[in-house]
């Protein structure tokens, strides 16, 4: 007992002595000082390393450089190969994946599209024209391995064509890297005739037939036993300069239009599931450049600019605006897993970071990802996650999220443009029509598939159809509502119709942002903003350029635009429509048809302002401006936001003189001269912990008041309010369900009602004094039962 007393009381000295000013305070200088010393001798220890790398860091961010002129040579060919082969597993590796046993059907019965899994990850594709004939003709994409393709193209031929002799024609070659290109000198030996493709500009390996953009491929033919495969399909090349200068997609369309308007996407590198290529090629840097005057300098060129103009681009050139879901993506590697795997480790400053997003769009990706990890982790072997569908990618994959918050940028420009400098005020579409249940983008003719033939399904083939892959395998929903549905099913409540409808309504409620974002009235965008609304407009509004003046002539490509010659960018309205209606910016609403009509105001009054003497004499620009669909970005960015075209060059903007004060704008008669209104990076934010379905399971009880239950029977038509003590109904009332927004809903789990019940409860004088608690609004729905207890606080 003395031990333990004694070191109770030892305890209790070191406890007080921790505490004790007098003692801690010289203490902690002392700690500190020590630590800033050290902090000090390291630093000058680590200072040579710390200038070599500052000198060296632009070298290093440069590296893309080595990849572009080093990689091409053949001592960068056999390292890549070696290391692919190594990291494999050498000669006895197995292929990374099981296709053997699915084709896509592209023309039923006679043309199909076959993956080809090689080397450590890539894929090739076999496309095969049958034609009930003896003899296939087919073309491949992307041979990076030969003798993995030709092994594989046997199995395919035993397997699915009867041992029918395969007869290759062709080779489609997205870009020049060596897993995509190295096996095209061994086919060569099986098939001397074989056509190789590839673009103008790209140094592909034996390449035979050079493309540039919008050419259309002489495919495979059988001129003895007539199997055509041009009789079926055509093949045009997309040019997409960024991972390579040269790189192509080969877009693979029916030229029957009975057999569907499906699109059949081969990427190559440029286009993953769940992501893009690194822009290896593309411009450096400067893609913050000019952001403090007013989007003055846009490198629309550069980095991951180029990758978003890319996508854009496939997503316009896949004719699917109207319906992605037929439009097929075929990739040059399986990365699906790994790439939606990296999303989940975003910063928050990236444009597709998921709060900016509805939750339903970050559960289908957490949906697929555990989709795409559960068919790479089968027992019998790992199956493919690709092909995938344009509809699907349109939420997984981060630069298409990227490219629809460009075009939310779009619209907040044009509504403020609208409400603060438009001379012409449009009718709404309200006001203008009345609606008959239908748009007139629904009543567009829509080309689908008549054939509906379907093989009969076998052990051992897997006759896939685009219909089948475009499928989604998961629907989000809220626990709540669910439950809900289920309760009231449980009751009677429900008829057959009542439970499909809410079933709809429940499977789309989750589309909806649960923090809602809005500008500020009467404030101007900040430059940060309209910096983004200049680079949204660059992005979705104008298609890749090429990288030189040089290949721009060779790939029938436009010119790059200069940083200074911003405002010469060409922006046009239909393509800048149709993405955002792809991207579903624009919703198939009545408000989306506004929407649609001050887009098109905008252009009308850019073009009018376009071709007058003024722009003429405050603009540089050279070109013709017309009132039709190409506008230059540099008149509507003044229409937008009142800057000038001629902005500061880069040596005014690192002038401090010079560089000083606000974007200049022009002295023309632009609304915005003149005006007192200020510009903010704000915006308004409403989101209530009570009401959100993500946040109200944490909140409790609306109101904490006293230690009474109240509650309400759902079986009475009026509401049965048994009160415990002596609280008093006040008052109660009938409201529509869309007022009083602002009231506490008691139940989590409400059904959707035309009527609740407002009771206003008045509790009793509180034991401190005369103060009685104020009366609280309550709002409930009439089927609803619910239990409330309460506890006095103060």
């Amino acid at each position: 007992m003395d031990n333990v007393a004694e070191n109770d009381y030892f305890s209790m000295k070191l406890r007080e002595m921790r505490h004790n000013p007098c003692l801690m305070t010289p203490l902690a200088a002392i700690i500190l000082f020590l630590f800033s010393v050290c902090t000090i001798v390291g630093f000058l220890l680590r200072a040579p390393t710390f200038f070599l790398g500052f000198l060296l860091g632009p070298i290093f961010a440069r590296k893309a450089w080595f990849i572009e002129f080093l990689y091409p040579m053949g001592l960068g060919r056999w390292g890549h190969l070696f290391l692919v082969r190594l990291t494999g597993g050498g000669k006895n590796r197995k292929a990374h994946s099981i296709t053997l046993q699915q084709r896509v059907e592209v023309v039923p019965g006679k043309v199909y599209i076959h993956p080809i899994p090689q080397l450590l990850d890539n894929l090739a594709y076999l496309v095969v024209s049958c034609d009930g004939s003896d003899s296939l003709v087919a073309f491949v994409v992307d041979c990076g391995d030969a003798k993995e393709c030709m092994h594989q193209m046997e199995d395919i031929r035993e397997r699915h064509y009867n041992n029918r002799r395969l007869d290759l024609q062709a080779i489609l070659c997205t870009h020049k890297h060596h897993d995509h290109t190295a096996g095209n000198k061994e086919l060569l030996q099986y098939w001397p005739d074989v056509k190789v493709y590839g673009t103008v500009v790209e140094r592909v390996p034996y390449c035979t037939d050079k493309l540039k953009n919008g050419d259309f491929l002489d495919l495979p033919r059988d001129k003895i036993l007539c199997n055509n495969m041009n009789d079926f399909v055509q093949v045009e090349a997309i040019c997409v300069p960024g991972h390579t200068r040269g790189s192509v997609t080969y877009a693979l369309r029916s030229i029957n239009i009975g057999e569907g308007c499906y699109c059949y996407m081969f990427t190559g590198d440029t286009m993953f599931s769940g992501g893009g290529g690194v822009p290896f090629e593309s411009d450096y840097g400067a893609q913050k450049k000019g952001r403090s005057k007013g989007g003055g300098y846009i490198q629309a060129s550069s980095g991951l600019y180029t990758t978003e103009r890319c996508f854009a681009e496939i997503a316009i050139r896949s004719n699917s605006i109207d319906n992605p879901s037929n439009a097929l993506i075929f990739p040059g590697h399986e990365y699906t897993t790994e790439l939606l795997g990296r999303q989940f480790m975003q910063s928050l400053s990236e444009p597709s970071h998921w709060s900016k997003f509805s939750p339903a769009e970050f559960l289908r990706m957490a949906g697929q990802l555990y989709v795409s990890n559960h068919r790479r982790h089968l027992p019998q072997g790992r199956m493919l996650t690709v092909p995938s569908v344009l509809s699907l990618e349109l939420d997984i994959n981060k630069n298409f999220r990227t490219l629809r918050k460009r075009g939310e940028d779009i619209i907040r420009a044009v509504q403020l443009w609208y409400r603060l400098f438009a001379r012409t005020i449009i009718p709404s579409e309200e006001e203008k029509i009345e609606l008959d249940g239908a748009s007139p983008r629904k009543k567009r003719t829509q080309l689908i598939s008549s054939n509906n033939n379907r093989h009969k399904p076998s052990n051992s083939i897997w006759n896939m159809k685009a219909e089948d892959i475009s499928k989604p395998t998961f629907t989000s929903v809220y626990t709540s509502e669910l439950d809900s549905i289920i309760q009231q099913i449980d009751r009677g409540q429900m008829d057959m119709r009542d439970i499909a409808e809410s079933l709809r309504a429940m499977k789309s409620s989750t589309e909806t942002q649960v923090v809602g974002r809005r500008p500020i009235p009467g404030t101007l965008p900040s430059d940060k903003l309209i910096y983004n609304a200049c680079v949204a407009l660059a992005v979705i509004g104008s298609p890749p350029c090429a990288m030189t003046f040089s290949d721009s002539k060779l790939l029938n490509l436009p010119k790059p635009v200069a940083p200074a010659n911003t405002h010469k960018i060409k922006i046009s309205l239909k393509r800048v429509l149709d993405l955002l209606t792809f991207l579903k910016v624009i919703p198939d609403t009545v408000e989306g048809w506004d929407l649609i009509a001050r887009i098109r105001l905008l252009w009308k009054e850019a073009g009018e302002y376009g071709v007058s003497d003024e722009y003429r004499k405050n603009s540089p620009s050279d070109s013709e401006m017309g009132r039709g669909d190409i506008m230059e970005l540099g008149v509507l960015r003044w229409m937008l936001f009142g800057i000038e075209a001629n902005q500061p060059t880069w040596f005014e903007q690192y002038c401090m003189p010079c560089g000083k004060g606000p974007p200049k704008n022009l002295t023309l008669d632009h609304p915005l001269v003149g005006n007192d209104l200020r510009r903010t990076n704000g915006e308004l934010v409403k989101h209530d912990p009570k009401t959100c379905p993500l946040c109200r399971s944490m909140t409790g009880c609306p109101y904490m008041v006293s230690e009474q239950c109240v509650i309400i029977d759902q079986q009475q038509q009026q509401p049965n309010i048994e009160v415990e003590d002596d609280v008093n109904i006040i008052e109660t009332e009938e409201e529509d369900d869309e007022q009083n927004t602002n009231a506490n809903h008691m139940s989590p789990a409400h059904v959707a009602s035309n009527q609740v019940q407002t009771i206003q409860l008045q509790f009793p004088p509180a034991d401190y004094g005369d103060a009685s608690m104020p009366p609280k609004i309550y709002r409930m729905h009439l089927d609803d039962k619910v239990e409330i207890q309460t506890s006095r606080t103060f």
